[in-house]
């Protein structure tokens, strides 16, 4: 999976995970996923971005903080 697509991903689930929060029923193993599943993703994405060149406009992530 390319850069856009992990991105793309991870906005997807971000939003999913929006959703089952606000939800009126609980979703206890949803959200449990969801979570696991964006953790995995945001390390690959920083794992990806670190090697980018930091003149890169690529290495900047809107609504993503990376630690």
């Amino acid at each position: 999976m390319d850069f856009e697509q992990e991105f793309g991903k991870y906005l997807r689930l971000q939003r999913e995970l929006t959703e089952a929060y606000t939800s009126a029923v609980c979703q206890n193993g949803l959200i449990e996923r969801l979570t696991d599943e964006l953790a995995v993703l945001r390390s690959q994405i920083e794992r990806g971005t670190a090697s980018m060149d930091e003149q890169s406009s690529d290495a900047t992530l809107p609504g993503l903080l990376l630690a």
